[in-house]
């Protein structure tokens, strides 16, 4: 099975074959290296799909690679440096789009560029630090109790089995007959499926084999019991690398796996299984993030950060076209939006911070 990107623009997303065995078209992948270059996560979880290819595939990255490679270098192939909207959202009465013409209708430029009384920019002033202040202590809390997910979005990876699961839960709730919240149900259909498809692993001798070719595993104690590895993005080389943690038997990661499933549907465990965008109809993006918390007071969250902890960038989850890592605690867009908006007032009291910063050798 070769990974492919479902999309609406075939024209966008065409494919081609390599001995057979379909893979990404030289445009796709394109765009995606253009895009990742401002997104490590997309970076990494990219990176890891060309290594789920080399592992389904029977035919791993080679020739046909290289020229991939180089016509992504073709200077024609200037896409967009960031994934954009569609053009036909934001269309609706309360639109983003029509509420910056009624802001540019309504308002005059004497009355925009107009200051605030004093009263008013105190306000302004304590409300900006106030509400940045509270973004630091939720992005502390976070780091203890959040992960990001990033699920590769092709026909046989995860997402469609969370659509169907999502749209069967809807049946059941319209019946009466939902006593979970669909965020439990969620997450136990997508650790249920990983757990499968690692289950079988190693009755897949050529899987076992290219798994090792690509630095997911390494040799166990017997070949029935090989050792996965934790990997790491180097940002300055933009490859991933192995990282220094001690690698994960692979019967470890099924009990993770497993202790997952028995306690994260305990009341008051999960407490957001998000995705970023609508599990609805199909995805051009290449990959869906998920935002996944857990509760800080049961003895079931703590067995589940546990079991996340032992996962998180770990090399089991990809073979089953998802990578896991815990919330960096970095601060929102919108709360640099907010930031970058206040400096820029006239009667701001705080001073644009210097970027030049070095890494100590």
């Amino acid at each position: 099975m070769a990974a492919a990107v479902p999309s609406k623009d075939k024209s966008s997303y065409a494919s081609h074959t390599v001995d057979g065995m379909p893979t990404c078209s030289w445009r796709t992948r394109t765009f995606a290296m253009t895009a990742m270059n401002e997104d490590p996560d997309l970076a990494q979880a990219l990176a890891a799909r060309q290594q789920l290819e080399e592992v389904w595939s029977a035919n791993p990255t080679g020739p046909e690679t290289k020229r991939l490679q180089k016509e992504e270098e073709r200077p024609e192939n200037n896409f967009p440096s960031k994934f954009h909207r569609s053009s036909q959202k934001g269309q609706g009465s309360q639109g983003k789009g029509q509420w910056d013409a009624w802001s540019q209708h309504k308002w005059g430029d004497n009355d925009m560029t107009s200051t605030p009384d004093y009263g008013t920019q105190a306000l302004i002033r304590s409300m900006t630090k106030l509400v940045l202040r509270q973004e630091e202590e939720l992005n502390r809390l976070r780091i203890d109790t959040s992960w990001m997910i990033f699920l590769d979005n092709q026909p046989d990876g995860l997402v469609p089995v969370l659509q169907t699961t999502a749209e069967k839960w809807q049946q059941q709730y319209e019946a009466n007959k939902v006593d979970t919240s669909l965020r439990v149900i969620l997450f136990l259909a997508m650790v249920k499926e990983v757990a499968s498809r690692l289950g079988g692993f190693l009755e897949q001798e050529a899987h076992v084999a290219r798994a090792a070719a690509v630095g997911w595993t390494s040799p166990g104690d017997t070949a029935l019991s090989p050792m996965w590895n934790y990997q790491q993005w180097n940002p300055e080389t933009r490859q991933v690398e192995r990282s220094s943690r001690a690698p994960l038997k692979h019967q470890d990661a099924l009990q993770h796996l497993e202790t997952l499933l028995a306690r994260a549907g305990s009341p008051n465990t999960i407490t957001r299984f998000k995705a970023a965008r609508r599990l609805e109809g199909d995805h051009a993006a290449a990959v869906v993030p998920f935002m996944l918390s857990l509760s800080l007071r049961s003895e079931s969250a703590a067995l589940c950060h546990a079991a996340l902890t032992a996962l998180d960038n770990n090399a089991c989850l990809k073979y089953a076209a998802l990578r896991l890592r815990p919330e960096r605690g970095a601060r929102s867009a919108l709360a640099k939006e907010v930031e970058e908006h206040y400096l820029q007032l006239s009667y701001t009291d705080w001073q644009r911070r210097s970027r030049q910063w070095q890494k100590r050798a």
